[in-house]
């Protein structure tokens, strides 16, 4: 949310996490989006979620994406599947930057038509994942 400094300021708390996340471009983005054949990228993009809060979240990916692009997020904990992650979200890139010196990108993410359920997803993983210090300290490695 741009503040009256022209700042764009988070309205919500992150908490750093290491969870393993699928990332798939929703089919607006999609239309829009292509990966080259050398991007290695065919429908569903492996990803790390960095960091989790009510309004968003941060992803590390492999590839760039421009901002706005919207995509949904899905993490996927030990023994659940597809149909059943700890979190379903659409989201839209906010932000994003590349990190290290093999090609990684942390996207900055904003939730999209976040409601009860989703906030409820929210508050689980950071129930069970919060910030405690092994988790503080992956996600600054």
């Amino acid at each position: 949310m741009a503040g009256q400094s022209g700042l764009t300021v988070r309205r919500f708390e992150r908490h750093a996490l290491q969870l393993e996340a699928l990332v798939e471009l929703d089919q607006a983005s999609a239309d829009v989006v292509r990966f080259s054949s050398e991007s290695g990228v065919s429908g569903s993009i492996r990803g790390v979620v960095r960091d989790l809060g009510e309004g968003g979240l941060s992803v590390a990916i492999p590839v760039f994406l421009p901002r706005r692009t919207t995509m949904r997020v899905r993490i996927l904990e030990e023994g659940q599947t597809l149909d059943a992650p700890s979190l379903d979200a659409h989201v839209r890139v906010m932000r994003m930057h590349m990190e290290g010196t093999e090609p990684s990108y942390i996207a900055g993410c904003a939730f999209i038509d976040a409601d009860g359920t989703l906030a409820e997803e929210v508050r689980a993983i950071l129930k069970n994942h919060g910030d405690d210090d092994k988790n503080a300290q992956e996600a600054a490695a």
